[in-house]
């Protein structure tokens, strides 16, 4: 074969690789074929020890407005109290497209845009039932005299992960039948000098949220069903 043949034969693989990827591609947004309950309706206003009060302490919006908007179709943020007047806030953000190009905006990038510094970040293993845990992040933030520890995840469809290759995998199995995942980010923070306190005030907080959750409740804020 001829070396003019040979790249004219390179070109057309190319070019049908492209038709087939593009027909591959998933159409259906998962959020289409089975549609959520609004946030503010699946999220009790009473978890356990844990009560929904007004707007007594400030939440800090989980992205700038502009991507917000951009990325996400609904929001939820609120401030919970226990009976001891401990105080923690819970913001989740759902985006119905988490296809590429349409990532979470994660604390990592938006507490920073917001003046915060992030002091120390982990990765953790949160028990949050019998037998159940989740993958999720630690960060130890500040903003002038306001420190912020917050523990956060994100999910693509009914699935946690952690990094771009964990949201990639799971996107590919839901594209196998045809679904556009939609996907959550998850905060729960605590302004809080103990830091000791504050990772014990939000750990018994989720624990609480995870036993008060209905079976959709579970899957779809902690893969429960599904990992």
């Amino acid at each position: 074969m001829s070396l003019r043949h040979r790249g004219l034969l390179i070109c057309i693989l190319v070019v049908l690789a492209a038709i087939v990827a593009y027909a591959l591609r998933p159409s259906l947004l998962l959020a289409e074929a089975y549609p959520r309950m609004p946030l503010a309706v699946e999220i009790p206003a009473v978890l356990q020890r844990w009560q929904k009060v007004s707007d007594d302490v400030a939440v800090v919006d989980p992205t700038q407005e502009a991507v917000l908007n951009y990325l996400y179709a609904e929001t939820f943020a609120a401030t919970y109290r226990d009976s001891n007047s401990h105080l923690v806030m819970l913001s989740v953000a759902y985006g119905r497209d988490q296809s590429d190009g349409h990532d979470v905006h994660k604390p990592d990038l938006c507490y920073p845009s917001q003046g915060f510094s992030i002091l120390e970040a982990s990765a953790i293993n949160l028990t949050v039932g019998t037998g159940y845990s989740i993958l999720a992040q630690y960060l130890k933030t500040r903003k002038g005299n306001r420190p912020e520890p917050l523990i956060y995840w994100t999910t693509v469809g009914d699935r946690i992960y952690q990094g771009k290759l964990g949201k990639k995998r799971i996107a590919f199995e839901y594209s196998l039948k045809n679904l556009i995942p939609d996907g959550l980010v998850i905060r729960v923070s605590a302004i809080e000098e103990n830091d000791e306190l504050a990772k014990q005030l939000i750990s018994d907080f989720i624990s609480d949220w995870y036993a008060t959750s209905s079976e959709e409740g579970l899957r779809r804020f902690f893969g429960k069903g599904i990992q």
